[in-house]
């Protein structure tokens, strides 16, 4: 028989220890994560995101120097384009994430290279009215072979070898829950 001590601390572990292990990841990305191939839609805080393509560019050769106009990758980096439909699915004003990050399998992080100018493919991430998307219908980007607003990286040769890659896309502080919602988009590289 237990004595009264013992059966506290179990009792209290029994109550605790649950407690305590859905707090930690254990190597997990998190309760609300969720991971999806690219050319399928996923959701973050009321807008949904689908990568219709991720391709290389080379941007001295058509149609890939209408996507971007600036200078070359540096030897030994390689220049991708993610091309990414955004659209609001609520009956409300919602704003899309602007912070995207490619995270290789060694956990190396890359941003997007910010595009100068008036480009029609690139993503600009905006207030969207309910149902708006990012490009909008008829656009360049909405129309184009890519079918959808471009968001480009200068990847270093090696992130090829480390795939996946996977675009993140986390949303805001939920500032009653404590927590953000995280999705993960595998690309097809």
């Amino acid at each position: 028989m237990a004595s009264p001590r013992r059966a506290l601390v179990l009792a209290c572990i029994a109550v605790l220890l649950p407690a305590a292990l859905s707090g930690c990841s254990l190597g997990k990305k998190g309760a609300d994560h969720e991971e999806v191939r690219e050319g399928l839609d996923v959701e973050v805080d009321g807008v949904g995101y689908n990568v219709f393509i991720t391709r290389q560019l080379n941007i001295k050769q058509p149609p890939d120097d209408d996507f971007y106009n600036g200078p070359e990758p540096k030897p030994g980096r390689v220049l991708y384009g993610v091309f990414i439909k955004v659209c609001n699915i609520t009956d409300e004003i919602q704003t899309p994430i602007s912070d995207f990050i490619v995270e290789d399998t060694d956990g190396n992080e890359y941003r997007p290279v910010p595009i100068k100018g008036d480009n029609p493919f690139a993503y600009k991430a905006k207030e969207l009215a309910p149902k708006e998307c990012i490009p909008p219908p008829g656009s360049a980007g909405a129309f184009g072979p890519t079918g959808g607003a471009m968001l480009l990286f200068d990847l270093p040769d090696a992130a090829q070898e480390n795939r996946p890659l996977e675009l993140q896309l986390v949303g805001t502080q939920n500032l009653l829950e404590g927590e953000r919602t995280e999705r993960t988009i595998e690309l097809d590289i």
